[in-house]
């Protein structure tokens, strides 16, 4: 049986978000933020981060980074024996939901979607003589082979996923 720490390594930086806010609505709907805040006491650098002002605990971080220090909290967790339970149950909840399914096809789809754009849009540029600058969209076709290439990885994804029949 794969340990806690061992799951933690083996997930993609969308699911150590997606179990991240998991974990962190399980704990703080259990763990009331004042308790939170007494904890942190004496604890240099947890001390530091809650000192935060409210604009810098406002700013989003990166996916990248947001993926990053996920991971680092939920090893963190999955370390201690008593709370390495949450990560579980964090991860089988988010295994469950339909939610990262939707997040990839999402993503795959917008990539479809941009690739048969770039490849079947021409946009020309006239410089007319009162300075202005002229747009002109060509729409062509997309290409049989490339309509294949691009919808084949997207179709097997989605058979795997048991998505649409």
């Amino acid at each position: 049986m794969q340990t806690t720490l061992e799951l933690v390594h083996d997930l993609s930086d969308s699911q150590v978000i997606e179990v991240a806010k998991e974990l962190f609505n399980t704990v703080y709907a259990n763990v009331p933020f004042d308790q939170v805040r007494k904890n942190s006491e004496g604890a240099v650098d947890v001390g530091e981060l809650v000192a935060l002002n409210d604009e810098v605990k406002q700013q989003d971080l990166s996916p990248t980074d947001s993926a990053r220090f996920g991971r680092l909290v939920l090893e963190q967790y999955a370390r201690d024996p008593e709370l390495g339970p949450l990560v579980h149950q964090a991860w089988n909840k988010v295994e469950s939901s339909d939610e990262l399914i939707v997040d990839v096809l999402l993503a795959l789809g917008l990539v479809v979607n941009l690739t048969l754009l770039v490849a079947t849009t021409k946009i020309e540029l006239q410089n007319l003589p009162d300075g202005k600058i002229r747009w002109k969209i060509v729409k062509r076709d997309a290409p049989p082979e490339l309509v294949g290439s691009v919808l084949k990885p997207l179709a097997k994804l989605a058979s795997r996923l048991g998505v649409g029949g």
